[in-house]
């Protein structure tokens, strides 16, 4: 017979801490039906790393690796103007022209060069 106190110890351990505590049922309902699967393999569907054939790399490289050969190739591209830039600037032929009009645009436009190019490395 049912009374009171094999109710409480029946419904009482509810309370107590389990393997399922804090499972919120409909995600384990999703996680059953495969719903998360299938979102994880459409993810990783447009994340394949295909290989990409990169101007200057040896072999093709995987997605991943393409973009950071472009991030490198850039930023080589961005300090080689710098460096080039620079040079123009420390010219001592530059500066010996700078007291005409003609040597003052020369010196305007090498330091607006060496700024632009500045600028394109730190971006």
């Amino acid at each position: 017979m049912m009374n009171s106190d094999n109710l409480s110890t029946l419904f009482g351990s509810l309370q107590n801490k389990s393997a399922f505590s804090g499972v919120n049922l409909s995600e384990y309902a999703l996680i059953k039906k495969g719903a998360y699967g299938k979102a994880l393999k459409a993810y990783y569907a447009e994340q394949k790393d295909e290989p990409v054939k990169v101007s200057g790399a040896k072999k093709p490289l995987k997605k991943t690796e393409s973009k950071a050969a472009e991030s490198i190739s850039m930023v080589k591209k961005s300090a080689d103007t710098l460096s080039s830039s620079l040079s123009k600037l420390s010219s001592d032929e530059l500066w010996s022209e700078a007291g005409s009009d003609k040597g003052r645009e020369k010196v305007t436009k090498s330091i607006s060069d060496f700024v632009s190019s500045y600028n394109d490395v730190l971006t």
